[in-house]
């Protein structure tokens, strides 16, 4: 009998039924003769059609396996198991039986679409089009193969037809439920940047199989799951089968009515007292500002979001101007290099940030951990001169009051998106990947939440929020704040030899550690380094406190000169640009040859202790020039840029873009229905759109937790609203929000007043 080979073979049936429309003429008049004789010429075509997919979905060489379907003398049962079985639970397995009946009529429809294209059933041709199938480009990490998941779930099958040539009736009510797969070894994780040469090609499947597949919605997942690992080898499990049909109901549980009802009644609290507020205004009756309403007004909408939208354009010593530009700028960085890590989990072309990962482009992602201390130099810059402004006034109750309205500031929208994230945040992630990257990301918040909000995440292997370690660790640095810089706010002399010393410090431990652990340099880490790694030297408070005391001495420095007229010469801004400038650039482009996937160029351990020592506390110092230069008028071009009014809103949300961004960027990922392209051009496009999700994200966070919590702060303990300990921010802007919005009202009086006359 004469056979078809080749991959071609693997879409055959789907090629049947596909043309089926377009052969009813030709084929119209097919008898039974006919039919033998093409089975006689071309074989089963059903069997062709499965021939090839076990080549993919096993795990072994079928030239040398007996088990495998291509071996001589497969009988059509082993083919099916080995293959159709990957795609629709087996009749043969222990399924419910409304599975089971509805199952063999989506096999008597194949088998009739095969003999018959004729008479093929447009629902079977769409289940198996929808189907996750071998891609082009398989070798080039094109693996995740999630077919169409729409298509899927918009089948709707009510066949009650009988045929009397084949002799056949159909009794099939169901709609199409969409499943994706994930299925692979129990352990183990391929070793990346392994070297790809002929006869040593690696063996893809060691990631596992991720493909979609398309069945009856009677079949449960258990049905499938129980099906598909009777024929999966033996270490081989189904780590994930997540099924979706197009009614579905949202399953919700009493923690998502608890985050509705809490967020529900907050937010009507926004709207009611933005509405009193309003009135108020339109009023002319302040007074009633000052009575009982005013707990109620720190809820207010309108005033809050005033606070964040308002521009200051009048320039002072205590507006530290360029600080808006660098803190939106950073984010976007982070946010950039956070895109990078998420756009390659649902990619066709996986291998190739192999290549990205070797231009110019991919280092300045790859070097962004600094961008994170820039946000450490900015908080002990602001910490430092917050802390210079009260000294005078610091008691002990002050001193408690520092710690209280830290612990308010940033606790409260941690714990919003942490109880978003626990509830309903896993109705927005409803794609192919929505349940794993659920499990992954979203899900830990359930247990794991309470590491976040007490700032101890950082020493916890698991976290719901991942970036929020950052805010663990700059709380911690912040506890020891009074320890570090009190004696230089109080004992000038004396102070700078011990904030002298403990800079030095910081200095020396990530050195030391370097140099115990042998650490390398650069994002490719051997997987044995990496653990020790993050605890060490990435995730350590004792590693990060260089660029926080380089801020810190930055913040002593600006205030002690607020009523000064600081002048330098020519060469010396010269000389301290141009050394900026090369110190930023060699901390992060400068381990471009050890960021390989090979590990191709591996640094000596002096370059590596030097380095890892080093390269934050050199970023800090880069970034204290740049803020010295442009508060002093010696920033030129660079201050116009960083310092221009319109940053300010965006720097007023960037701690709320901070929080949500990771949470957005996993329901980004969890909602695409097909694989995208692993380029700079595509990661740009998607880092854009989270960060405009994220600014509205950031904008709701911080109407419903940040300003009221800040607001009744100011009520109960007396303490001015004050939001320069963690991001930047001018600590006299509130009150010239408030003059604003009073010359406003003023105006819209005397307008009012003028339309009357």
């Amino acid at each position: 009998m004469n056979t078809i080979r080749g991959a071609e073979l693997f879409l055959l049936v789907l090629l049947t039924l596909a043309g089926a429309s377009a052969q009813v003429s030709k084929w119209g008049l097919l008898d039974e003769g006919l039919i033998m004789d093409m089975y006689e010429l071309f074989g089963d075509p059903l069997e062709q059609a499965l021939e090839d997919v076990p080549i993919i979905m096993e795990y072994t060489d079928p030239a040398s396996d007996a088990s495998s379907p291509l071996a001589e003398g497969t009988s059509h049962a082993t083919k099916e198991n080995k293959a159709l079985r990957y795609y629709l639970p087996s009749v043969n397995s222990s399924i419910s039986n409304e599975c089971r009946h509805d199952v063999e009529e989506v096999l008597k429809a194949f088998a009739l679409a095969a003999m018959l294209p004729s008479k093929a059933r447009l629902w079977s041709v769409q289940m198996v089009d929808s189907w996750g199938k071998l891609p082009d480009g398989y070798l080039y990490m094109n693996a995740i193969l999630p077919g169409m998941m729409e298509e899927c779930m918009g089948i709707t099958v009510d066949d009650q037809d009988s045929i009397l040539f084949p002799p056949m009736e159909f009794n099939a009510t169901f709609k199409g439920k969409y499943c994706f797969v994930i299925h692979g070894p129990v352990s183990n994780i391929p070793s990346i940047g392994s070297p790809v040469t002929s006869g040593n090609i690696p063996n893809i499947m060691d990631f596992g199989s991720w493909y979609g597949t398309c069945m009856p919605d009677s079949c449960s997942r258990e049905d499938f799951k129980v099906s598909l690992e009777e024929i999966l080898p033996d270490g081989h499990v189904a780590r994930s089968i997540d099924c979706h049909t197009k009614d579905e109901e949202l399953q919700w549980e009493p923690k998502d009515y608890a985050f509705v009802g809490v967020i529900g009644f907050i937010s009507f609290l926004v709207i009611a007292a933005a509405v009193v507020d309003l009135v108020i205004n339109h009023m002319e009756a302040p007074d009633l500002r000052k009575g009982p309403l005013r707990y109620l007004l720190v809820f207010s909408g309108y005033t809050n979001m005033s606070k964040i939208f308002h521009i200051n354009t009048k320039n002072s010593q205590s507006n530290i101007a360029c600080l808006h530009g660098i803190r939106v700028l950073t984010m976007t960085w982070v946010i950039w290099g956070h895109q990078t890590s998420f756009s390659i989990s649902f990619v066709f072309n996986q291998f190739n940030g192999v290549q990205m990962y070797q231009d110019v482009i991919a280092q300045t992602i790859l070097g962004a951990s600094v961008s994170v201390d820039t946000f450490f130099f900015l908080s002990g810059l602001l910490v430092a001169y917050g802390l210079m402004r009260a000294k005078d006034k610091m008691d002990l109750y002050g001193f408690f009051m520092l710690y209280v309205h830290r612990i308010l500031r940033l606790m409260p929208p941690i714990a919003a998106v942490c109880f978003f994230s626990a509830t309903v945040a896993r109705f927005f992630s409803r794609g192919p990947l929505g349940e794993y990257m659920n499990d992954s990301i979203l899900y830990p918040c359930n247990q794991f939440w309470i590491y976040d909000i007490l700032f101890i995440n950082n020493f916890a292997e698991k976290k719901c929020l991942a970036q929020t370690w950052y805010t663990s660790v700059d709380m911690q640095i912040y506890v020891l704040v009074p320890l570090i810089f009190f004696p230089l706010m109080y004992y000038e002399k004396v102070g700078s030899i011990w904030l002298a010393f403990m800079t030095l410090v910081s200095f020396v431990i990530p050195t030391v550690i370097t140099h115990i652990f042998h650490f390398g340099i650069g994002f490719f880490l051997p997987v044995e380094e990496q653990r020790d790694f993050s605890f060490f030297l990435y995730n350590g408070p004792w590693s990060r406190m260089s660029p926080y005391l380089i801020g810190l001495w930055t913040g002593y420095i600006i205030y002690k000169t607020r009523n000064k007229k600081v002048t330098m010469a020519m060469w010396q801004v010269i000389l301290g640009w141009v050394t900026s400038v090369v110190i930023g650039l060699l901390v992060v482009y400068g381990p471009h040859q050890y960021n390989k996937l090979n590990y191709a160029s591996v640094p000596t351990e002096a370059i590596a202790d030097v380095y890892n020592g080093f390269f934050r506390g050199a970023w800090g110092l880069a970034l204290m020039w740049v803020v010295l230069a442009c508060h002093y008028g010696y920033g030129g071009l660079v201050n116009s840029f960083l310092a221009h009014p319109t940053w300010q809103p965006l720097s007023r949300l960037t701690y709320g873009m901070f929080l949500v961004s990771i949470t957005i960027q996993t329901l980004i990922v969890g909602s695409q229905y097909t694989t995208t392209s692993f380029d700079h051009l595509t990661i740009i496009r998607y880092t854009c759109g989270t960060l405009f999700i994220s600014g509205i994200g950031a904008c709701i966070l911080s109407l419903l937790t940040e300003g009221p919590v800040l607001g009744l702060e100011k009520l109960l303990f007396g303490r001015q609203e004050k939001k320069e300990n963690i991001m930047p921010i001018n600590v006299e802007e509130e009150k010239k929000i408030h003059e604003s919005l009073k010359v406003e009202a003023t105006a819209e009086k005397k307008l009012n007043s003028e339309q009357k006359i």
